[in-house]
């Protein structure tokens, strides 16, 4: 199936890395960035519930909102205040959806870079990949020619942490309008 969406898996390369150490450092890479990116969806949420600005996002409102370790949760919970908190203006509310569905469906890609397991291929594809752990048996097919939902180089992770450095910088954009669409407009 071809790739359609940037949180779609990548498809495997037959050649691996010719080190493990490349893979550790680009899932360490992806996993900071991802961090990153949730740090500014705390943000978002705390302006999509309205607080007045950058210096006054309430710590107990974070710290309430950290209490959710699933992204689809915290997802669900900021389509809600979005639809209450944007109403009124279309193009917003439409911009914080679109995101928030993205950044619901790369939350999938980070579980895989956080729970893969580097191994080494000796046989067809060669060399150092990442791909899930045995136990993970959803992500593992019986019978199949190549069992594993993802295996991944150091190169294709590193297209993630790309994504999810984008993924960052467009929360942050978007909580900065919404900021500036707040403010009182000065008349003239």
């Amino acid at each position: 199936m071809p790739k359609q969406n940037p949180w779609d898996r990548l498809k495997p390369v037959p050649t691996g890395d010719s080190t493990r150490t490349s893979i550790y450092t680009a899932v360490g890479m992806a996993l900071d960035q991802w961090e990153a990116a949730q740090e500014n969806l705390e943000i978002l949420f705390c302006v999509l519930v309205e607080s007045e600005s950058l210096e006054s996002y309430s710590y107990p409102l974070r710290r309430a909102f950290g209490t959710l370790e699933s992204v689809p949760n915290k997802v669900g919970m900021m389509r809600e205040a979005a639809a209450v908190s944007l109403g009124n203006n279309k193009i917003l509310l439409e911009k914080t959806r679109a995101l928030l569905t993205e950044i619901e469906q790369f939350s999938f890609r980070r579980n895989d870079i956080a729970h893969g397991q580097v191994n080494m291929y000796r046989r067809g594809p060669s060399g150092w990949f990442l791909t899930p752990g045995f136990h993970q048996t959803k992500k593992r097919a019986l019978g199949s020619p190549d069992p594993v939902a993802y295996r991944w180089t150091a190169d294709q992770i590193n297209q993630y942490t790309t994504e999810f450095r984008r993924l960052q910088n467009d929360v942050r954009a978007l909580f900065t309008e919404i900021n500036v669409a707040r403010q009182p407009q000065k008349s003239s």
